[in-house]
């Protein structure tokens, strides 16, 4: 196992600006999770999509790979481990966003589906996306279904951790139903042969109580938190492609206390 981490690490070091620092490397038959660090000066747009490609050029037959790009180790490790807890609650989010000093400065290489995109969070705050390969992966089309995929997770499993399932969070535009989910995941699962994809399903961008999902998406514009009593009220649908496969509908999985949340949390936005 050792020696087939090291191999892809090693490909990624040497296609990648010269003072890039691989942070951390996971591959699994058909699929890579890597991140590096580079100073905040390469952190161009020309830079990261000169890094982009070569990524890209480098791991063309991998069915799903992801590169991240930072500028802080730290902001690297708190992304990767999503919201490194186990049943986060709507209480935690507020938490999260009331001590949030800032969005990390960040850029993603995603290819899935035979696409691929780069998307970043610039020094300045700004969102930027640049195609980089066929159409959009982000998006599902078909008749009657509009849906975005809003994160790529890779949560490490089994013994020692030496596989790799892959977590899709994808928001569905309009009402939500289990047949909506079902045509999704099975998109998903049919475009991506990859034994390992988990895809989860809401019709907005509120995964409060998904482990894997990051405290704040710095992907997305910064928004305020849905009044608790709605969030509630909300659902998803979890599909998983081992077992029985198929979507399973959860509702409010953590109900918070009423004495937690006495006092209103403050919204910060990043600076």
């Amino acid at each position: 196992m050792k020696l087939a981490l090291l191999i892809p690490a090693l490909a990624i070091s040497c296609c990648l600006a010269s003072a890039a620092e691989v942070l951390y490397e996971k591959s699994a038959p058909g699929a890579l999770d890597s991140s590096v660090l580079v100073a905040e000066r390469e952190f161009s747009k020309e830079d990261l999509e000169r890094m982009a490609r070569q990524f890209l050029d480098a791991h063309e037959t991998l069915h799903v790979k992801k590169l991240s790009v930072f500028v802080d180790k730290g902001a690297e490790v708190r992304l990767r481990f999503g919201k490194a807890m186990s049943h986060p609650s709507y209480y935690h989010a507020q938490q999260n966003r009331d001590v949030h000093d800032g969005l990390p400065v960040v850029a993603e290489v995603l290819g899935l589906r035979g696409s691929a995109v780069l998307r970043a969070r610039m020094p300045d705050g700004s969102i930027w996306s640049n195609l980089l390969q066929g159409s959009d992966p982000l998006r599902i089309k078909q008749p009657g279904v509009d849906a975005e995929i809003l994160f790529v997770h890779f949560h490490e499993w089994g013994f020692n951790g030496s596989d790799l399932a892959v977590q899709i969070f994808v928001k569905v535009i309009g009402g939500l139903s289990v047949e909506k989910a079902e045509r999704v995941a099975e998109t998903l699962w049919k475009e991506i042969p990859y034994s390992g994809v988990v895809v989860v399903v809401r019709n907005d961008e509120w995964f409060i109580e998904s482990e894997g999902y990051p405290c704040v998406n710095p992907y997305l514009p910064l928004a305020l938190l849905p009044p608790y009593e709605r969030f509630a009220k909300t659902t998803l649908y979890y599909c998983s492609f081992g077992g029985s496969k198929g979507c399973m509908e959860f509702g409010l999985m953590y109900p918070v206390p009423a004495k937690e949340p006495d006092a209103p949390i403050r919204e910060r936005r990043p600076k």
